[in-house]
């Protein structure tokens, strides 16, 4: 036992040793020095700059007032009233915010998806020092549907029903909105999707010869409706499923919608051809009393007392 005593006795006097000789290496003094010194100013940074990020957060200059909250790329149809409302619908507290707050992107974002004239959120940016953009996909108004008392009600082209509108506005007079006349179905809540065949079709039919309309079809002939009540041939299955009607009540028989599920045997451009050729010969169809424009049985131009085929 003693040998063994004697051996522990010398291994911890060569370790205590080892340690003193590393503890006089000035090289290893010099780089514990630097490793702790190194530690000691990251966390000084760290904490400094979150002490700096607090105090920022505070400045009056990043709080976001709700008023700085600003809708870019408005179109030009929207009214004054409606781009109002939507620029205060942000749903920010009424105290300033700072705009360093998390999720304020996405709290905005729901916010304004829920609207129901908000078709998408496109971006929402924060613009320092205290601003925030929001760009948004907005349901452009297609038509009126008009219901048995009499009421017009917007949709899209989507056939989403849309909230009144102020019809007055000068904004809206760039938009056409013909008035969708026959539907049975009654109304949905506003932002819904109107569950009707014959709403879908005629809304599709609408926005097709939209901009053929803009462009040159409204300067001879003023469309303020479509009938939608034959879409399925549901009252005359011979008969032709849409028809416009003009501001003088002359009917312009179109056949079957772009969005029918039947098969038409005429082109939309075919159509559009012959449309244009009658407006050629009958400046806005004064005299005209039905003009038609699919391969129905009858004649093609119905004047008065007289019935031509072309």
């Amino acid at each position: 036992m003693g040998l063994f005593a004697s051996q522990r006795s010398g291994a911890r006097r060569s370790q205590r040793d080892r340690r003193d000789a590393d503890d006089s290496n000035p090289r290893r003094r010099g780089l514990i020095y630097l490793v702790a010194g190194t530690v000691t100013v990251c966390a000084g940074v760290v904490l400094s700059v979150h002490a700096m990020y607090r105090q920022v957060r505070r400045h009056p200059d990043f709080h976001v007032d709700p008023l700085a909250v600003e809708l870019v790329e408005v179109p030009t149809w929207v009214p004054n009233e409606l781009e109002s409302e939507l620029q205060h619908d942000h749903g920010l507290p009424p105290k300033p915010l700072s705009i360093f707050t998390p999720e304020v992107e996405r709290a905005l974002a729901e916010r304004y998806a829920a609207n129901p004239w908000v078709a998408g959120v496109e971006a929402v940016r924060r613009v320092y020092p205290g601003q925030i953009e929001i760009e948004l996909e907005l349901r452009r108004p297609a038509a009126l549907i008009v219901l048995g008392d009499g009421q017009a009600v917007p949709i899209d082209k989507m056939g989403v029903r849309l909230p009144d509108l102020p019809l007055e506005d000068p904004r809206l007079r760039s938009l056409w909105l013909p008035q969708i006349q026959g539907v049975l179905v009654p109304p949905p809540a506003v932002g819904r999707p109107w569950k009707d065949r014959a709403v879908r079709e005629g809304v599709a039919l609408v926005e097709a010869v939209r901009p053929h309309y803009l462009k040159f079809l409204s300067r001879t002939v003023r469309f303020t409706a479509i009938d939608v009540s034959n879409v399925g041939g549901r009252v005359k299955p011979f008969d032709s499923e849409l028809a416009f009607l003009t501001s003088d009540r002359v009917l312009v028989e179109w056949g079957r919608s772009p969005a029918s599920p039947q098969p038409d045997p005429l082109t939309f451009e075919e159509k559009l051809r012959r449309l244009r050729n009658v407006l050629v010969e009958f400046p806005g169809l004064n005299g005209i009393l039905r003009v038609k424009l699919d391969d129905s049985p009858g004649p093609s131009v119905v004047a008065a007392g007289t019935a031509r085929n072309r």
